[in-house]
């Protein structure tokens, strides 16, 4: 008896176990209009936004450190009342999109309050600014839009860290004031572009490695005076800045006196950069993911000259494997590797055997590229060594044997079925030549080959 009260105090404790486990992890979807408070907790993540999430005039939401929030493709936050977004040093909060890839609108802020914004990763969206105010603060804004600044925008934007962003902030609007102080801007296509702009005050960052730092296509001057532009020299970094020298129309950015060495701004803990690496192998929203790939399969051959191949058989077989490395979507290179076999169909006087092993580099353009398409065609174009070899065995048991190493060509018309994300099939027509002193060799190859891709790694290492 008492057994019998073990096991089922076990099997309790293996179904609260189990239910507690899935509770824990179980998503939080959010929708439609917040009109009280609401806490978001680490505990109930990820919340999930789909559509518009409108928290209006009397809600309130507060989220806390290691909140996860998850963006659907129409995923936006519109806030009219309080989004208290608030993590730690140690445990920041994270915006992401909910797919691990697409971007999403993000959040916008109309609100009558101030509203902060601390501790945070945000990946992928956009924070907009109109006619709010709104203290942006130690934060990571990563492979995003940026900050955007509209109408009658008050924005403090300090400590935070912009990396790989298409705008790090971005200004246009009428009686917009706010600060950009201490944050530093790395490998931003534009790091701060400014259309129109009432009260500013930029000073004491850091620039690296950015498209083009400052941007001023308003009328006035800005002022960009004591930060540190990654160089020293002032031709340096007036290329890197664009203004009335460039443009007689528009104002000039004003930046000197300016620090020759780096600011010594803080740095994030260990587990805030931890997370940030994580994170990082999610591209700008205008760039592909590269990839590299694997693939292997079989395929058959027909030769066409020279007439003592040709009237050998009618075809032969091959083994294929290849190693592909996606540099854009729409571009890619391969290194093949080819195994042909063919035997003669008349074994009365000899026996031949042909065999011819190639190894190939090739350049692979995809016809009609779109991220989210099921079947792409390709044109394909190669080059590189092939090594021959071809025997004859006679029926008097004397044997000739022929080796060579010959430069090859090929090119190839084939098209590519997406079956998985990671996982296609290719059929793929070739003409393969081979310059031979015995005579050219010229032969269609039909193959069909199966490919595995896999996400290249990116990791931040500075």
């Amino acid at each position: 008896m008492s057994n019998e009260k073990e096991v089922v105090k076990i099997i309790k404790y293996c179904i609260f176990f189990i239910f507690l486990t899935f509770y824990s992890y179980a998503d939080t979807t959010i929708s439609g209009v917040i009109d009280k408070k609401e806490n978001w907790t680490q505990a109930n993540s990820p919340y999930i936004i789909s559509g518009n999430v409108s928290i209006e005039k009397n809600g309130i939401v507060i989220v806390n450190p290691g909140t996860v929030i998850k963006f659907k493709k129409d995923g936006k936050i519109t806030v009219k009342g309080v989004f208290y977004v608030k993590g730690n040093i140690n445990n920041p909060i994270r915006f992401l999109p909910e797919d691990g890839e697409s971007f999403y609108e993000g959040i916008k802020y109309e609100s009558k309050y101030k509203n902060i914004m601390e501790f945070a990763i945000f990946i992928r969206g956009t924070i907009a600014v109109e006619g709010s105010t709104v203290e942006i603060s130690n934060n990571y804004i990563l492979n995003s839009t940026g900050i955007e600044l509209f109408h009658f925008a008050n924005a403090v934007i300090k400590d935070n860290y912009f990396y790989n962003n298409t705008y790090g902030v971005y200004v246009d609007g009428e009686k917009t004031q706010y600060s950009i102080i201490q944050n530093t801007f790395n490998k931003n296509r534009f790091a701060v572009y400014i259309k129109k702009s009432d009260t500013e005050l930029i000073t004491k960052n850091n620039f690296f490695n950015n498209t083009v730092n400052i941007t001023n296509y308003g009328i006035k001057d800005i002022q960009c005076k004591e930060n540190f532009w990654g160089v020293i020299d002032e031709k340096s970094i007036s290329n890197s800045i664009f203004d009335k020298k460039n443009n007689p129309k528009v104002g000039n950015v004003n930046y000197i006196p300016f620090f020759k060495e780096k600011i010594n701004l803080p740095d994030p803990p260990p587990s805030f950069i931890s997370l940030v690496k994580i994170y990082l192998s999610l591209k700008r929203p205008d760039e592909q993911p590269g990839r590299f790939g694997f693939s292997a399969g079989a395929s058959g051959f027909k030769p066409f000259t020279p007439d003592l191949l040709k009237n050998q058989a009618d075809y032969g077989i091959a083994m294929e494997t290849e190693f592909l490395l996606n540099l854009t979507g729409a571009f890619a290179l391969g290194l093949e590797g080819k195994i042909l076999k063919m035997t003669n169909k008349d074994k009365t006087e000899y026996d031949y055997n042909y065999n011819s092993t190639s190894f190939f580099l090739n350049c692979y353009g995809y016809l009609g590229y779109h991220p989210n398409v099921f079947f792409v065609p390709y044109i394909k174009v190669g080059n590189g060594i092939s090594l021959l070899s071809e025997q004859y065995k006679y029926v008097t048991e004397e044997t000739k044997k022929f080796n060579e190493s010959n430069y090859t060509i090929l090119a190839a018309l084939g098209c590519e079925l997406y079956i998985l994300k990671f996982f296609t099939i290719r059929i793929e027509p070739s003409y393969n030549y081979i310059i031979s002193p015995r005579g050219n060799i010229s032969k269609i190859i039909i193959s069909a080959k199966g490919t595995i891709y896999f996400s290249s790694p990116f990791i931040l290492n500075n």
